[in-house]
């Protein structure tokens, strides 16, 4: 089970300092490491991606993808290191990095890394509006599940992903389908962090469907799971979802004023004296759709004017965002990433054909894989 995710976070901070004290009077290079990994999903659940993404470069100088000792580690290191440019929003690096991974997932034959990973593609395509990719990338990660415990997690962020895409394009009985089948996944394998996520995407079906009653109560027993973990929750999924479902049951007011708090509260310094200044990174996917379904609130309550500021904010945030996250450049990257497997591919077959294999060729091969 992945531990960290249902322990509160301020918990979390404190059991990854004693776990680096102890490691590091009496453990090996690897409780050192897993003691690391523990203090950077910790310093990550805190927003401290900066300080993460140092740790996590540093770590990775001591494990590599090459030594069997250490791949496991390495593969553990990579994935947080994605973890951190998403934080940011940083979809083109995050690419980037996890193309890498899979590429060497598929060397090393690692199916667990290999969903992992590809799902984490998937949803940023998704996030990006990629919807077909994003069903794409989802299905293949389902071909790598196995009834191995340890596949519980991914299978069930895989299905959490599926569902809410499927809600997404209003299939609601495929979303229902694969919803279900998560929830059963978090609870077998106890991790509040991805329940919570599920109840969220179920909340939403419910939304669909107009059983609004469904819809409430579903999503605040997702965010009272959220809150055991989180403490108090600013900006998220879950207070949009509880939004948007008092918008379409007809409760604007009520969904304005969430949002509206919600925002403000996110512009503060963390001493609360005064805004702070967006960058194209900060501007995320999730601020976006805030704005997205406040002006969806002034439309239907007739506020021209209240709407067309919004409206306004919505185009400067894409517009922050899109720059960051050119889809020139990623679809850049996803080119380069399939030229790499299919000249990788054919490298690997010439090798095994007879004949002098070269130093040459042997390199090739190499650069390939990097």
């Amino acid at each position: 089970m992945e531990y960290h995710h249902s322990i509160h976070k301020d918990s979390l901070y404190l059991y990854a300092l004693s776990a680096k004290t102890l490691a590091a009077s009496s453990g090996t290079d690897l409780t050192k490491s897993l003691a690391e990994i523990i203090f950077i999903n910790a310093l990550l659940r805190h927003g401290k991606t900066d300080s993460a993404s140092a740790l996590i470069e540093a770590c990775l100088k001591k494990n590599t993808v090459s030594n069997p000792a250490t791949r496991n580690i390495y593969f553990k290191l990579a994935a947080l290191k994605v973890d951190c440019f998403g934080d940011a929003s940083n979809y083109k690096d995050a690419l980037s990095e996890l193309y890498r991974i899979i590429s060497e997932a598929e060397q090393y034959k690692d199916s667990l890394v290999l969903a992992k990973n590809i799902s984490t593609v998937g949803v940023i395509n998704y996030n990006l509006d990629h919807v077909p990719e994003a069903f794409n990338w989802y299905f293949k990660g389902l071909l790598f599940i196995t009834d191995d415990p340890r596949f519980y997690s991914v299978a069930a962020v895989l299905y959490i992903n599926l569902a809410e895409t499927y809600r997404w394009v209003q299939q609601t009985d495929s979303a229902t389908f694969y919803i279900d089948k998560a929830i059963l996944l978090c609870k077998k394998n106890e991790n509040l962090f991805f329940l919570a996520n599920a109840l969220r995407v179920k909340a939403s079906i419910y939304k669909e469907k107009k059983e609004y009653s469904l819809a409430e109560e579903t999503m605040l027993e997702c965010i009272a799971i959220r809150e055991k973990s989180e403490g108090k929750l600013l900006l998220s999924n879950e207070q949009l979802a509880v939004a948007n479902i008092y918008t379409r049951s007809g409760n604007i007011d009520k969904a304005i004023k969430i949002l509206n708090d919600a925002l403000m509260l996110s512009e503060l310094k963390p001493d609360n004296s005064a805004p702070q200044a967006n960058t194209g990174y900060e501007v995320d996917a999730l601020k976006i759709s805030y704005y997205t379904s406040l002006a969806q609130c002034y439309r239907l309550k007739g506020n021209s004017k209240k709407y067309e500021e919004t409206l306004e904010k919505i185009i400067a945030s894409k517009d922050a965002f899109y720059q960051a996250n050119s889809a020139r450049s990623i679809a850049e990257l996803q080119t380069k990433y399939e030229v790499q497997k299919k000249k990788a591919l054919s490298l690997s077959r010439n090798l095994l054909l007879p004949g002098k294999i070269t130093g040459s060729m042997v390199h090739s091969l190499l650069s390939c894989l990097e």
